[in-house]
């Protein structure tokens, strides 16, 4: 007689897609327009940024191939959205296709000084593109291409992020004349040049690897560019190119090699020259710029950002803040000694935007609210909070509306994401929207209404010059909009009134550094009140008008600053330097539609079946378990090939494979779709595996306990429904599964004899997680607040032959904030287990750590315990030569125990602590060790695990 053990967990598991499916706004509806290298699938509605896409992609393709040394025919696909307002682009290889976002990113994240967001984001993502299909010389990527030009794709990019990311800012800044990109933006050259000149200089490791838990987050966009642009400033203009050739024909080098052929010098050196290079021009940059501003600390330190200061009153203000430790959100600040009390725990979106009502009791803003069916769809909301009483309300559902302002009229203004341009729009109710100002390709950043409310101080983008504009309302609400300061070679970011209305703070990057001015409004004269060595931004003149606070950036770190006020004492202007839209064509800007870009075919509707195509043919290999005891099945080595493919919208995926194992043919074929939010899942298949079994006698008493062989086949049809009830700062989701299916079963030795016949069965198998507002600061390992519940079972609702089969585990998972000022995690869990039979579900995660060789039959059992984390050093470096990146490691301890409930005093317990160290492997691959010293309380004995 025979009794299974562990059949492996079967009701967790999931077919493994190549080919994720992506849910999109069922109402989102896509047309394609052809290109001679490009298939631009857009949503309804954006086919102005389609065609402008398309014309962009064309003209920039030959210079990007040049710049990557591609020589082979692109032909991609490239998708437009304009579903979502958080904007992105970026670059899959798993499908290749290009993916933008309408809706353009705001704040000072990127340059303002393109003509468009089209022009921002596509060029960029090209230069990604054209690397990821390169296709030059014989090799491993070469042969890999042969059965799947996706996977090749994927190891072209599998580099040093800050590489393919310094290609494609190289190229960026490279566009307008030289006035845009990043390396011509003052918020991005800043922060490099803080961290160069800091007592910490980044490695070469950390120039080109993304940032783990150290800011700046996008350290390898500032690292990449900037050895782009010296490698290019010394004649080493093949140097991409030739490294991009030779990690094409040898991928699984590491990236040193590539470095040292590509520029032809070793990574030490070269990190040394442009080191070297770099301090030196910035020691003259500095000295160049005279007596720097050295203002008074308010609040700072390293690793807490601080956003958009506004006075409450002559001892307090009002900021955003997060950091390594701090939970971000809306904070009071006292100005006299820094103390910061939290508001309410928010996100705010790229710009950090808000503003005090009327009254200044209240403060309005914008976050970013999940739609809760589509996982990739974040909509713009206005929220009030009241500051008496924390209160948060949200004022609009389905805006789309950001930087909210206080109107005269005691109503709320607020811009209006419409594609890459937006609208100035009065709130008349939830979902109700009244325009302001309409023009046709207005990109407003910011409104600022007078403290008279007379006029608002706007800042308006026209076609890549960002400046102020005066706008004043006639009787009948119409908006009348009038130039006040721009400058031909800088842009201006934000801005805010003195009390009395005398004055108008904002910044500017005139010169190429972030500094504040000041504009006396009667006179129109213009002075520069700070010179920042890096950047200084975001003035608030106090009610007084006596004290300016600002924002100051240092490495890591944006510190509130102080200085004394006085508007005379601030260099001034030239007034003709403030003056350039006197000198172009504004309101044309405003008011014309761009022209045809190229002539393009009709579009055509979207077909999804009509793309689902194979796109990975690669064979396969299969380990097998090693025999515990000599009697022990093994099923040997597996050879077989999958077939996995998806069309470019991902609505389509499918899986196949088939193998050779144990002197059998075995498969398996899985088709998803996710044209409905439940995400069905048909598989069939035909599979061996290896199980523990027990061997008993007459008498039902054990003998032995030995591996068998069992071959599994059937089919199931599987719904998951993820739904996201919150996710700012805090997140809250569910997750609802349900798979029912047909199985047989039987067993076979070690020869491959068959030991029984087929036994089949009707299963059900339901799933269910539950996050409540999970909550985790920038350093925490773990969450340091929230509740995860979660549930899975498996029942047999019909068997053809023997007892029926159930099992049910719910577990709970409780984080306690108790230590989160170190970033440390504390972790309280239970679970509970009820099973018919032994071996139902695969148990080794569930045993206390120490025991995992422990077997458990029919009962309800119920294992508790602890676990803490405490981070040890936040490496955040790696080696070069060698493609291991370090990020954290970590200390921790734990202790659990399970008992029979059915009988208390027969448990197993463990208590221990151990290291752990996260890594990131081939610059893609994060992976974590653990090691661990477990001590078996019950029969006194040490393990080592590693979990």
């Amino acid at each position: 007689m025979w009794a299974l053990i562990a059949p492996g967990g079967r009701t967790v598991q999931a077919q493994g897609f190549v080919y994720n499916v992506v849910y999109r706004p069922p109402e989102a509806r896509y047309f394609v327009l052809e290109t001679p290298h490009f298939e631009v699938i857009y949503e309804e509605g954006a086919g102005a940024e389609a065609r402008e896409t398309a014309a962009r992609l064309e003209a920039n393709l030959p210079a990007v191939q040049a710049l990557v040394g591609a020589r082979s025919r692109l032909r991609m696909p490239v998708v437009i959205n304009r579903f979502n307002d958080r904007s992105n682009g970026y670059v899959t290889p798993l499908p290749f296709k290009q993916e933008i976002e309408a809706v353009s990113i705001k704040g000072a994240v990127l340059s303002p000084r393109y003509r468009s967001w089209i022009q921002t984001v596509a060029p960029h993502e090209l230069v990604h593109a054209v690397h990821a299909d390169f296709q030059e010389g014989f090799g491993v990527g070469e042969v890999v291409r042969w059965l799947s030009p996706d996977l090749s794709r994927t190891l072209n990019l599998t580099i040093p992020p800050g590489i393919a990311e310094g290609a494609a800012v190289l190229y960026e800044s490279s566009l307008e004349e030289g006035r845009a990109g990043r390396l011509n933006h003052a918020f991005f050259t800043m922060v490099y040049r803080a961290a160069l000149m800091s007592d910490r200089p980044w490695s070469l490791a950390q120039m080109l690897e993304r940032s783990a838990y150290t800011f700046p987050f996008d350290r390898h966009y500032l690292g990449g560019a900037y050895l782009f642009r010296f490698l290019h400033e010394q004649g080493k203009t093949d140097f991409f190119p030739r490294a991009t050739r030779l990690h094409y024909r040898f991928p699984l080098l590491g990236y040193g090699v590539n470095l040292w052929y590509g520029a032809r010098t070793w990574p030490r050196s070269l990190r040394k020259a442009l080191q070297d290079s770099l301090r030196a021009g910035e020691v003259r940059r500095v000295a160049a710029l005279g007596p720097v501003t050295v203002p008074t600390r308010i609040a700072g330190a390293r690793g807490v950002m601080h956003h958009r200061p506004r006075w409450l009153d002559a001892h307090t203000l009002v900021a955003y803040v997060f950091g390594y430790d701090v939970t971000a959100g809306l904070y009071r600040i006292d100005a006299r000694t820094g103390r910061r009390t939290l508001l309410s725990v928010q996100a705010l979106p790229e710009d950090r935007f808000f503003s005090f009502d009327a009254d200044s009791s209240a403060l309005l803003f914008a976050r970013y609210e999940p739609d809760p069916l589509v996982p990739i769809r974040r909509v713009a909301e206005v929220f009030r909070l009241e500051l008496a009483t924390g209160r948060v309300t949200r004022l609009t559902r389905g805006g789309r509306v950001m930087t909210p302002a206080a109107a005269p009229d005691g109503g709320v203004w607020a811009l209006r994401n419409e594609g890459q341009y937006n609208r100035w729009v009065r709130l008349t109710g939830p979902s109700s929207f009244e325009p302001v100002a309409d023009w046709t390709r207005a990109r407003f950043v910011s409104l600022h209404p007078s403290p008279d409310g007379k006029e608002v101080a706007v800042i308006v983008n026209l076609e890549g010059h960002q400046g102020l504009f005066r706008a004043t309302l006639d009787a009948g609400g119409r908006v009348t909009l009038a130039p006040w300061v721009g400058f031909a070679g800088a842009s201006v970011y934000d801005a805010a009134w003195s009390a009395d209305g005398r004055y108008l703070l904002f910044t500017a990057d005139r010169g190429g550094i972030a500094n504040v001015y000041a504009l006396e409004v009667r006179t129109g004269q213009v002075r520069r009140m700070t010179n920042a060595r890096y950047g200084a931004m975001e003035p608030a003149l106090s009610p007084d008008g006596r004290t300016l606070a600002f924002i100051h950036y240092e490495h890591e770190r944006y510190d509130l600053v102080r200085i004394p006020f006085t508007f005379e004492a601030g260099q001034v202007v030239p007034p003709e330097a403030t003056r350039f839209f006197d000198r172009v064509d504004w309101e044309a800007w405003l008011r014309e539609p761009p022209a045809p870009s190229m002539p393009l075919a009709e579009p055509r509707p979207y077909r999804s079946l009509a793309h689902l195509r194979p796109r990975m043919l690669l064979p396969t290999f299969r380990l097998d378990a090693p025999a515990d005891r000599p009697g022990d099945t093994r099923l040997g080595p597996g050879y077989g090939l999958m077939l996995h493919g998806t069309d470019p919208l991902q609505r389509w995926t499918f899986g196949a494979e088939g193998f050779f194992q144990k002197e059998r043919v075995w498969g398996s074929l899985a088709v998803r779709t996710s044209l409905l939010p439940v995400y069905p899942m048909l598989r069939l298949f035909r599979r061996p595996e290896t199980v523990r079994a027990n061997v008993v006698d007459a008498e039902g008493q054990t003998v032995e306990t030995v591996r068998l062989g069992r071959e599994e086949r059937g089919g199931d049809l599987t719904f998951s429904f993820p739904l996201t009830l919150e996710s700012n700062v805090h997140r809250t989701s569910l997750l609802l599964s349900v798979q029912g299916g047909y199985r047989q079963e039987r067993l076979f030795d070690r020869n491959g004899r068959y030991l029984t016949g087929f036994t089949g069965r009707y299963t059900v198998s339901p799933a269910l997680s539950f996050v409540y507002r999970l909550r985790r600061n920038i350093r925490d390992l773990v969450p340091h607040q929230g509740l995860v519940l979660g549930g899975f079972a498996e029942r047999d609702v019909a068997v053809e032959d023997g007892p029926a089969r159930a099992a049910h585990v719910g577990q709970a998972h409780l984080y306690l904030p108790w230590l989160k000022s170190i970033n440390g995690g504390l972790r309280l869990h239970a679970t509970v287990l009820d099973q018919n039979r032994g071996g139902i579900f695969d148990l080794e995660a569930f045993m206390p750590r120490g025991h995992e060789d422990v077997f458990l039959g029919r009962g309800t059992f119920v294992k508790y315990g602890g676990e803490y984390v405490q981070p040890l050093w936040f490496i955040d470096n790696g080696l070069f030569l060698l493609p291991f990146y370090f990020k954290a490691l970590y200390a921790f301890g734990f202790a659990e125990t399970l008992h029979d409930v059915a009988r208390p005093a027969d448990r197993v317990s463990s208590v221990g602590a151990g290291l752990g160290l996260q890594f990131r492997f081939f610059y893609v691959l994060d992976l974590e060790l653990r090691v661990a010293a477990a001590y078996r309380v019950e029969d006194r004995r040490w393990r080592v695990v590693y979990r």
